[in-house]
């Protein structure tokens, strides 16, 4: 990973992301970042990346999309760090998608698990919506989510 060890004129984004990085271990948090291309999100997140590595935090990113919904583009955050014994947990994981790009998740990641028995894990998530929350499971295949699993609110 190519190291960026400062950002010309983003001292109040640093900031803001070493507050979330302070905080991480003991509340969680999360942080959208948007903008035009070409302004530095990606050299601002490649720097919250690299200030998580030295506080011993990992910062895994993705996206995906559904077969069914190729406009639909959901950005996936998952940040982790090991304890004594090296064995790595969850600090925080965020979704969220290209259309509601808001601070509090429509879904959650929970765990990656094999559902189906295959040797391979498929990814758990709960999704809260004003019905109530229900779980789903997704397979990965390439860079898509093909639903093994919906859970219907309230049953």
């Amino acid at each position: 990973m190519p190291s960026v060890t400062s950002l010309f004129g983003r001292e109040p984004e640093t900031q803001v992301l070493a507050r979330l990085l302070d905080r991480l271990p003991g509340q969680g948090g999360s942080l959208v970042v948007s903008g035009e291309p070409g302004v530095g999100k990606s050299a601002l997140l490649l720097q919250a990346s690299t200030r998580a590595a030295e506080r011993g935090m990992l910062i895994l990113t993705a996206t995906a999309s559904l077969p069914s919904r190729p406009d639909l583009v959901f950005m996936i955050a998952l940040v982790a760090r090991d304890d004594i014994y090296g064995e790595l947990h969850k600090v925080s994981a965020q979704v969220t998608d290209n259309h509601h790009l808001d601070a509090i998740p429509k879904y959650e990641f929970i765990d990656a698990v094999d559902v189906d028995g295959d040797g391979r894990a498929e990814l758990l998530f709960r999704l809260t919506s004003d019905a109530g929350n229900v779980f789903t499971v997704y397979s990965v295949i390439g860079d898509k989510l093909w639903p093994l699993f919906e859970g219907k609110p309230g049953t």
